[in-house]
C-alpha cells in the first residue's frame, strides 16, 4: 500500500508546492506514495470536510514553512496543530520543509528535523532543483521507514491472529501433553542450573567486563557532498599531518591509537592546509580499549586549541562541547542518551558530524541523533579525542572520511 502524504502550505507558496510535486512524481509512479493537497479538491466537494479527512489519515504530513505559512491562522493554528497532535501520538510523521527564510525559533515544530537537511531554505540555494532533490531524498527515507514499521505491525498482527486462531488440542490428549510439558520443563531447569554454575565459575576471573553490549543495526552514513578525505588511519602517508606525539598519538597495528594517563583529556588532530574544512561531514570508527569516553573534534584551531568535540560514553551518553584546551573552559551544546551506541570495551562504533554554517548534526552508527547550533567556529582541522576518567585510557581510530560541500 502506498504511503499517504498530506501537504500543508500557504496559498502564496503554491508555485513551490507544484515544484515539489514534480520532484515527488517518481515516487508516485513507483506506487510508493500518494500525495494530497487542497489543490486536489474537486468542484462541489465540502472542502473543509475532505481536507480534514486527509489530514487525519495521512501517514506523513509536510509543513511547507515560509513567512506566509507562519502568518496564516489556518495553516498555523488548525492544520499544523492537528498534525503535531497526531505526531505526538505516534500516528504520523511530520516533516517541516523550509521553503523561504523566516524566524521559526520557538515554533511548535522546532524539535523536528527539517528538510533540506541543513534547514537552509529552498530559495537560498543557488540551484533550487538541488534543494528539492535533497528534500525528496529525505522524504524517500521517511517513506521507507514508515513502510518498514507498517510491515512489522502487519506481521505481528497476523502472527498474533494465527496464534489465537489455532485450534485447541482435543481433550483426550490433555494428560499426555501435560506429561510431555512437565518432562521438558525438568530438562530446561537442569540446563539452566548447569549454565549458572558455569557463569559463577567464570566470574572468579580477575578482569571482568560488566558492560552489557547493545545490539545495534549500523546504517550507512550518506551525507551527500563530495568525498574529499578517505584515510584508513594505518599510517601518516596520506599527507594530512596527523599528530604523532609519542605516548599519546601513534600509528600501530593498522590503527591510530590515542592514549592518556595524566589528569587531562587528550586530542590528536591533523595539522595541514589540506585538512582545514568549513562545511563538511566527518566520520571515523572508534574502539575504546580502556577507559570510558572518546570521540572526535572538528573545526579545530591548533594554535588556539579551540573547536568543537563530540564524544560518547560507554553508558550510551553523548555530548557535544565547544572547547578551549588551553583553559578549563568548556561549553556544552548538546547532551543526551542514545540506544544506537554499541556499549562495552572493544566494540567499534562509527561517530559522525555534519557541519554546515552554524548547524551541527550528530550521528552514531549512521543514525541521526540531533542537531545543535553555534557560530563560534566556522572552519578548522579535524581530530580524535579521549576523556581522562582517572586512570590509563586508550582508544583506536580507523577509517576517517570527510565529505565537503
Amino acid at each position: 500500500m502506498p504511503i499517504e502524504i498530506f501537504c500543508c502550505y500557504a496559498r502564496e507558496d503554491q508555485p513551490m508546492l507544484e515544484e515539489l510535486k514534480k520532484h515527488l512524481m517518481p515516487l508516485q509512479r513507483q506506487g510508493l506514495i500518494t500525495l494530497w493537497s487542497d489543490t486536489d479538491l474537486n468542484a462541489g466537494q465540502e472542502w473543509e470536510k475532505v481536507l480534514h479527512q486527509h489530514l487525519n489519515t495521512a501517514q506523513i504530513i509536510l509543513l511547507l514553512i515560509s513567512p506566509d505559512f507562519m502568518a496564516s491562522d489556518y495553516c498555523y493554528s488548525i492544520e499544523m496543530r492537528r498534525a503535531l497532535e497526531r505526531h505526538k501520538n505516534g500516528e504520523v510523521q511530520v516533516i517541516p520543509i523550509m521553503l523561504r527564510p523566516v524566524d521559526w525559533e520557538g515554533a511548535p515544530f522546532v524539535h523536528l528535523q527539517c528538510l533540506p537537511h541543513d534547514a537552509r531554505a529552498v530559495t537560498e540555494w543557488d540551484n533550487q532543483d538541488k534543494a528539492f532533490f535533497d528534500v525528496t531524498k529525505g522524504i524517500k527515507e521517511a517513506v521507507a521507514k514508515r513502510e518498514t514499521q507498517t510491515f512489522s505491525r502487519q506481521t505481528l498482527h497476523q502472527s498474533t491472529s494465527n496464534a489465537f486462531a489455532s485450534p485447541l488440542p482435543p481433550r483426550r490428549n490433555f494428560h499426555r501433553l501435560a506429561l510431555v510439558a512437565s518432562f521438558l520443563l525438568t530438562i530446561i531447569v537442569a540446563f539452566l542450573m548447569v549454565v549458572n554454575f558455569s557463569h559463577a565459575f567464570n566470574d572468579t576471573s580477575v578482569h571482568k567486563n560488566t558492560s552489557v553490549p547493545t545490539s545495534v543495526q549500523v546504517s550507512i552514513f550518506s551525507p551527500g557532498g563530495t568525498l574529499f578525505l578517505n584515510d584508513p588511519l594505518r599510517d601518516n602517508s596520506k599527507g594530512y599531518g596527523w599528530d604523532e606525539t609519542e605516548g599519546h598519538c601513534t600509528f600501530r597495528g593498522g590503527a591510530y591509537h590515542v592514549t592518556t594517563s595524566n589528569p587531562n583529556n587528550y586530542e590528536c588532530n591533523t595539522n595541514s592546509p589540506r585538512a582545514d574544512y568549513s562545511n563538511f561531514a566527518y566520520q571515523v570508527s572508534m574502539k575504546i580499549d580502556q577507559g570510558t569516553k572518546g570521540g572526535i573534534c572538528f573545526r579545530f584551531t591548533v594554535n588556539d586549541q579551540t573547536g568543537y568535540c563530540f564524544f560518547l560514553d560507554l553508558n550510551g551518553q553523548y555530548v557535544l562541547e565547544k572547547v578551549n584546551f588551553n583553559t578549563p573552559r568548556e561549553e556544552m551544546l548538546a547532551i543526551g542518551q542514545s540506544n544506537y551506541f554499541l556499549t562495552g570495551l572493544g566494540k567499534t562504533n562509527q561517530i559522525a558530524v555534519r557541519a554546515q554554517g552554524s548547524t551541527i548534526d550528530l550521528y552514531i552508527n549512521g543514525h541521526f541523533i540531533r542537531s545543535a547550533t553555534d557560530s563560534n567556529f566556522s572552519h578548522g582541522q579535524i581530530g580524535v579525542f579521549l576523556v581522562y576518567p582517572g586512570f590509563f585510557t586508550e582508544a583506536e581510530f580507523t577509517d576517517a572520511k570527510i565529505w565537503v560541500y
